[in-house]
C-alpha cells in the first residue's frame, strides 16, 4: 500500500552492465530508515535488447516490491566513447519507462551535486560515498559502488525533497 506522504524515495545509478538501486524512507529532519537495496546485473552474452528488457523488468520488480512514493536517478554525462554513452543513455531510459509506467515523480541529480549533498564536496570519490552512506545509513553493509551511489541518490532526493502540505 502507497504511504500518504511522501517518504518513500528509490534511487537509480544507471548503468547497462550494472544498475544500482536504493530505496529509503525520510522520517523528518536528518533521519532516514535504510529499506533495501541491490544490482541488477546483465550479461554481456545477452543480446542488447534484451539486457535492456532486463532492467525494464527489474526495476519493475523492485517498485512493486518497495512502493516508493519518488525516485532520482543519476544524469548522464557524455563520455569520450560515443556508442558508451548511447548504451548509459538507453539503460537509463529503461529505468525511466519503468518508473514512469507506475507514475512514480522522477528527478535527475548531476553526480556532483548528489556528492556534495551526501559529503560535502562535489569532488568526493566513492570510498568517502560509501564511508558517508554508512553514517546516513548505519544498517547498510554494501561495499559495491553502483548500489552506494543509488542510495546517495535517494538520499540526495529525501534531503531536497520539499513536502507540498498534502
Amino acid at each position: 500500500m502507497k504511504n500518504k506522504v511522501n517518504n518513500r524515495f528509490m534511487g537509480i545509478d544507471p548503468g547497462l552492465n550494472f544498475t544500482g538501486w536504493g530505496v529509503i524512507e525520510h522520517k523528518g529532519a536528518d533521519k532516514f530508515v535504510y529499506i533495501a537495496s541491490g544490482v541488477i546485473k546483465t550479461s554481456l552474452k545477452t543480446p542488447y535488447p534484451e539486457r535492456l528488457h532486463q532492467l525494464f523488468s527489474k526495476i519493475m520488480d523492485v517498485v512493486n516490491i518497495h512502493t516508493p512514493d519518488a525516485a532520482a536517478i543519476e544524469d548522464t554525462y557524455i563520455n569520450i566513447n560515443n556508442q558508451s554513452s548511447i548504451k548509459l543513455a538507453q539503460a537509463k531510459a529503461a529505468a525511466i519507462i519503468a518508473i514512469s509506467h507506475h507514475k512514480i515523480p522522477l528527478v535527475d541529480y548531476p553526480a556532483k551535486k548528489v556528492k556534495k549533498t551526501i559529503t560535502g564536496s562535489g569532488s568526493a570519490d566513492k570510498t568517502q560515498v560509501i564511508k558517508m552512506i554508512k553514517y546516513w545509513l548505519p544498517e547498510v553493509t554494501t561495499e559495491i559502488s553502483d548500489e552506494a551511489d543509488a542510495l546517495a541518490i535517494a538520499l540526495c532526493y529525501a534531503s531536497h525533497y520539499k513536502q507540498k502540505g498534502e
